[in-house]
């Protein structure tokens, strides 16, 4: 018998592992911690709804730079997906990009939430070395009688090469 979380108990342990992939000639580093949901009080009551809740990091709780293209000037795109994981049925996992970050080079797309999916989306293009491009995560439909446990994925985010 699965044990069901009662407020305000623990409700359950949601975790975002962060990957960076490389493909092509450019390389991506992505930096911040790792996002955990250990208690209702760190959830915010679901739109229109008070059997879901909502999980939503700091504006800038991961910061992703793309560099070291050829003469600085090359294109680029990054891609996000989500391994399958033990990721609960209905929840959504969605990340945005926040700002645009430092650099000679520029950033474009996604300022609005995209999906997180297991295939690939995705989240912003751009031309050049683009360091410290912030990120915001966000979970929803979190069910309040989801099982007490832990539920774990991870995000990969891929940079690839598009020209120059």
């Amino acid at each position: 018998m699965k044990r069901r979380a009662r407020w305000p108990e623990y409700l359950v342990g949601l975790g975002v592992l962060l990957a960076a992939r490389q493909a092509d000639a450019a390389d991506i580093i992505v930096t911040g911690t790792v996002v955990q949901v250990s208690q209702v009080g760190d959830l915010l009551p679901g739109l229109g709804s008070s059997r879901t809740v909502v999980y939503l990091t700091g504006k800038d709780q991961i910061l992703l730079s793309v560099c070291s293209l050829a003469g600085g000037s090359g294109t680029w795109r990054v891609d996000v997906r989500r391994d399958a994981g033990d990721w609960p049925k209905g929840m959504k996992l969605e990340v945005r990009r926040t700002g645009d970050g430092m650099g000679e080079g520029s950033v474009v797309g996604r300022q609005g939430f995209v999906e997180v999916g297991t295939t690939y989306r995705t989240l912003c293009s751009g031309r050049g070395d683009r360091t410290n491009i912030p990120l915001q995560v966000r979970i929803s439909g979190c069910p309040l009688d989801l099982d007490v446990g832990t539920h774990v994925t991870s995000i990969t985010y891929t940079v690839i090469h598009t020209g120059g």
